[in-house]
């Protein structure tokens, strides 16, 4: 239907052909139905006058039968008979296809005519005229005249359907003919709409193909294959200065619009193309201006009609303005050669600053390693004369002194204690730098760690009448993280507090900050009521040898390297250092450290008391042979005091291949190595000393000046037990001479 409409609508002539042949379908079936209704009011008028002739005739008939042969009467009973006879005939061919009902009306009226020539034939013969046979002659006749009736009334109901069909079609052809008539006036109203929209639609798209044209700034044209006519559109020629029309386009004329070298190109693509052997046309060429100039253009096209043989008759395409964009590329070219230029002239200078960045790198290494190698020896030569001074000065303790001489001997110990903080603070800061600083990970227990940092701060502020605090959040018992470095920083803090606080307290807080994947970020606070900070002075702590101003610096003294180790230590254990001060009312500085949490207790050490083990060395070790192997004579002097002080004996080796040789004569129950010594250092003679059957299992300790993680690792791989570093604590050597006898009982 939607196809037909669209045909019709596209179609006008087509639409009035359609109109007018349904027009006199229409006109023919009214004529039609007109005639048929005639000839049935004709037909129906036909039986009416037939029925009245043969009820006339029913009427003679019985007058006639019923008065004939009488006397005196012109009626004969015959002709009565014939006419009653005749009548029903006619009544029952009138009505014959008319009835459908069984038996049919034709049947009755015959039995009815019969019953009336039966009584009327009985009458007859019997002579009489009783009333009583008249009466039922009388009812046979009006039963007959009865029939007559309805075989009329019959006729007539048949008129009446006729009439009422013929209505009912004529409605029906009518109300077809309008319906007719206004899907005609439809389909002219949507041919009309339609031809308007499709003119619209045209006329945009038109439109829009001509702003399309206009904005591609491209020449068309169209090549007529067969008579060779050659149409473009204006911008094919104001591309090139000319006004449309001004050339002669013809296929002859080319030669002179067309730069030679790049005439055949383009004739051997376009042939190309004709022939089948490429999807279509496309060559850069130079064609000629109106001002005599070679302007670049870029030819395209293709064949765009075929013969019903595939012969090409028509050939389309464009014609666009590529100057520029070649003179670009020229341009470019010409920058690509310079900067190829400048890229190899670049490249010699990359490989020669390469070369210098190597040459610097090594240089930087060396130096790294001059340095680490000058930190190293510069520990080791300040630890040797600093375990003399503190040495020294723990003998001359033991001797009898004037109070002067004591408190003398007590600043000398506090000096070189101070001084020993500083180095290690230098050493540190130097590790840190050199990215050398490893952050170990243990089990331990939180709450050791602060008895142990009390114990070595409590005194202190004690001294300066402070009141200490501690306050900790409930922690998991075990954790795992670097219990020295952590211990440092408590203690870099808590220095700092009490040197800064005059009266009032000292408070260390530790408060859990968040807690996932099996660690603990822990906040540990150290608060105090003292000189306060500064904005200013804020800023600039945590920096290497920064402090709050150089006033502070004289007064209180230090050397502004704890803090700027705190922080690296922090970032180390994935934490962060801070501070937050109001100047005359205290400071708070805390930091952070992310430690894992641990789900056993730490293997407890063995457990030694430092104060009582010179006793105990005295008492249950007196005697044992002891072999120190120490090249300097100061600290040979000064380790061996400490030594004999414990009731023990000694024996002394000036360098390692004394010490193997000491081995090799008698059994000790324990060995002090020092690391650098001259002839054998100790690392090999502890090899050497290894190898003696009766030496597996002695203790042997590295008593050395090299105080680096590197070298306490060492001695440790190279088969020594423990490791001390110089200036050598006295109770701290007694603990583990106290330690490793015990051990090397079991």
């Amino acid at each position: 239907m939607r196809t037909l409409r669209t045909r019709l609508t596209r179609r006008p002539h087509l639409l009035l052909a359609v109109t007018m042949s349904v027009a006199v379908l229409i006109a023919t079936a009214l004529v039609w139905l007109y005639a048929e209704q005639q000839r049935d009011l004709a037909d129906v008028n036909r039986r009416l006058e037939s029925v009245r002739r043969a009820r006339t005739e029913l009427a003679k008939g019985f007058l006639y039968a019923s008065l004939g042969d009488a006397d005196g009467s012109p009626f004969r009973s015959e002709q009565g008979l014939a006419l009653l006879r005749q009548a029903a005939s006619s009544l029952a061919a009138t009505v014959s296809d008319l009835e459908t009902r069984a038996p049919t009306l034709a049947d009755e009226l015959h039995r009815e005519v019969q019953h009336l020539e039966a009584l009327l034939t009985d009458w007859r013969h019997r002579g009489s005229r009783e009333p009583q046979r008249e009466v039922g002659m009388l009812i046979a006749y009006h039963d007959l005249e009865r029939q007559a009736t309805h075989v009329d009334g019959v006729i007539r109901e048949r008129g009446r359907l006729l009439a009422a069909r013929f209505e009912r079609n004529f409605q029906l052809a009518t109300a077809s003919a309008l319906l007719f008539i206004t899907g005609i006036i439809s389909l002219a109203y949507l041919s009309m709409r339609a031809r308007h929209q499709a003119e619209q639609l045209e006329q945009a798209a038109r439109a829009r193909y001509e702003r399309v044209i206009e904005g591609s700034d491209q020449g068309f044209w169209d090549w007529n294959l067969q008579t060779h006519v050659f149409d473009v559109s204006d911008r094919f020629e104001t591309m090139l200065g000319y006004t449309p029309g001004e050339r002669d386009l013809s296929e002859k004329n080319w030669p002179r619009y067309v730069h030679p070298d790049d005439l055949a190109a383009n004739a051997r693509s376009i042939e190309a193309h004709l022939q089948g052997l490429r999807p279509r046309h496309e060559a850069e060429l130079r064609c000629l201006t109106k001002s005599g100039e070679w302007h670049w253009i870029l030819s395209r096209g293709k064949v765009v009609e075929r013969d019903a043989a595939g012969q090409p008759l028509t050939m389309s395409g464009t014609h666009t303005d590529i100057n520029e964009h070649k003179r670009l590329v020229t341009e470019l070219g010409r920058h690509r050669h310079h900067l190829q230029e400048l890229v190899e002239e670049r490249t010699s200078q990359i490989e020669e600053l390469n070369r210098q960045l190597e040459r610097r790198s090594v240089q930087a290494e060396a130096a790294n390693q001059a340095k680490s190698t000058f930190l190293a020896t510069m520990s080791h030569e300040i630890r040797t004369p600093m375990n003399a001074i503190v040495g020294l000065t723990h003998i001359l303790r033991k001797e009898p002194a004037s109070p002067r001489q004591h408190e003398l001997l007590d600043r000398i110990g506090h000096a070189a204690a101070h001084l020993l903080e500083i180095i290690n603070d230098i050493l540190d800061l130097s590790k840190v730098e050199a990215g050398k600083l490893v952050i170990e990970q243990v089990g331990f227990r939180l709450a050791d760690l602060l008895a142990s940092v009390s114990s070595q701060i409590g005194e202190k502020a004690r001294a300066k009448g402070l009141d200490y605090r501690v306050d900790i959040d409930p922690l998991p018992e075990t954790l795992h993280g670097d219990v020295t470095r952590l211990t440092q920083m408590l203690l870099n803090y808590l220095s700092n507090a009490i040197k800064f606080t005059e009266r009032g307290h000292v408070q260390l807080t530790v408060r859990r900050e968040e807690e996932r994947d099996g660690q603990v970020l822990l906040r540990f606070s150290v608060s105090d009521t003292g000189i306060g900070l500064t904005p200013e002075q804020q800023a600039r702590l945590f920096n290497a040898f920064e402090q709050a101003d150089g006033s502070t610096t004289r007064r209180y003294g230090g050397t502004g390297l704890g803090l700027a180790i705190n922080r690296h230590l922090a970032r180390l254990m994935a934490g962060e250092t801070g501070v937050s001060s109001t100047i005359g009312s205290g400071s708070t500085f805390w930091f952070t450290a992310r430690l894992g949490i641990g789900h056993t207790a730490p293997i407890p050490a063995d457990e030694i008391d430092l104060e009582n083990a010179l006793d105990t060395l005295r008492t249950r070790h007196a005697g044992a042979k002891i072999l120190l192997a120490e090249d300097e004579q100061v600290n040979q002097l000064v380790a061996s005091e400490m030594l004999t002080d414990a009731g023990l004996a000694v024996d002394t080796a000036t360098n390692g291949a004394e010490a193997v040789a000491f081995a090799q004569r008698a059994p000790y129950a324990l060995i002090l190595l020092d690391m650098q010594m001259p002839v054998m250092d100790g690392l090999a003679a502890c090899h050497l000393i290894r190898q003696l059957p009766e030496y597996h299992d002695t203790p042997i300790i590295a008593l050395t000046a090299n105080a680096f993680r590197e070298d306490r690792e060492r001695c440790l791989a190279g088969g020594m037990n423990d490791f001390l570093s110089k200036p050598v604590d006295p109770t701290r050597l007694h603990a583990c001479l106290l330690h490793w006898l015990e051990h090397s009982k079991h």
